[in-house]
């Protein structure tokens, strides 16, 4: 039995607002292996707006529209696979 069916909480971290880091690790003298890293974000997501008159795009904080207005705003209340 896992520990974790005692936990009754399934979750899965915000698709709108996550983020990917590629994590290099040493595995040998010579080997390295690339993984990729999921990062729960805040809740918040970053666009870039073209600015018309402008030299340099602006960007704008918004909130998540999948998770920005619930109370945990980096995490999903249940199993959601992405899109």
């Amino acid at each position: 039995m896992s520990d974790a069916v005692g936990w009754g909480v399934l979750r899965t971290v915000c698709h709108g607002c996550r983020t990917m880091r590629e994590v290099i690790e040493q595995v040998g003298p010579h080997e390295f292996e690339i993984r990729a890293m999921i990062i729960p974000g805040d809740g918040t997501v970053y666009r870039r707006v073209r600015a018309v008159f402008e030299t340099a795009d602006a960007i704008v904080e918004a909130p998540c529209p999948e998770c920005g207005d619930s109370e945990t705003p980096e995490w999903l209340p249940e199993l959601v696979p992405p899109l």
